[in-house]
């Protein structure tokens, strides 16, 4: 089975503009990212997809990662659905791991479970983390990822044409419940962080995390003992 995580990504964003090339402990936030997801126990086929005309932005990061690039033309920048699709066709995936570029604290161990959670079963369109209404799977913001089968990717770009479907595609598959979110085990559970970069806030966060580990291979076990750690000391 060949196993490819497709990272959707842009240059532009409207909150934080430019916020997957900022610096983080050293080197862009995308580039720590890459490296973090490429460290999965299966074959670490990663592509960025970009929309067309903006792939020549990631050229520097693509060649010194050893990934891969995709742009397709005639996609609208919004249809995230058809960038899916038109890449994993192009690098005839079997299984498709989205993971979104402003997940700079995405965990390898979470896509492995997830991976695995999917292959010792088979019976659902798409696994994920944080997908809907699943107040007790208590899986942290911003370390997870979503598991597409390519049959379930190309019936949903193929009868999809809702906007909100074609920007969000784990929405089709929530609303119709064609997925399944598997309960968070002990070791990640956690009320509520959130690890994601959408905001300046989050991006002076995400380099208190990167600065106090000095390093980007911290799991998320340790991502949580260092948020309980900075709680404890801005409430005292």
């Amino acid at each position: 089975m060949r196993v490819v995580t497709i990272v959707p990504v842009r240059s532009t964003s409207s909150r934080l503009p430019g916020k997957v090339f900022l610096p983080v402990w050293g080197a862009p936030m995308l580039e720590h990212f890459i490296n973090r997801i490429k460290r999965t126990t299966f074959p670490p086929i990663v592509v960025l997809a970009t929309p067309w005309g903006d792939l020549h932005n990631f050229s520097e990061v693509i060649k010194k990662t050893n990934i891969y690039g995709f742009q397709q033309n005639g996609i609208n920048d919004a249809d995230v659905l058809s960038r899916l699709w038109f890449c994993a066709s192009a690098v005839d995936a079997d299984l498709i791991v989205r993971a979104n570029a402003d997940n700079p604290c995405m965990d390898p161990e979470m896509i492995e479970y997830l991976i695995n959670t999917y292959l010792d079963n088979r019976c659902w369109d798409m696994i994920g983390t944080n997908i809907g209404d699943c107040p007790n799977t208590k899986w942290p913001q911003g370390v997870g990822a979503e598991v597409y089968s390519r049959n379930a990717l190309d019936e949903a770009y193929h009868t999809q044409k809702e906007s909100k479907h074609r920007e969000h595609p784990h929405l089709y598959f929530h609303e119709n419940d064609l997925f399944f979110e598997p309960p968070c085990p002990f070791v990640w559970k956690s009320p509520a962080p959130n690890f994601e970069v959408n905001t300046r806030e989050q991006y002076k966060y995400i380099q208190s995390v990167y600065n106090n580990f000095e390093r980007n291979d911290f799991n998320t076990r340790e991502l949580l003992e260092y948020t309980d750690i900075s709680s404890a000391e801005t409430n005292t």
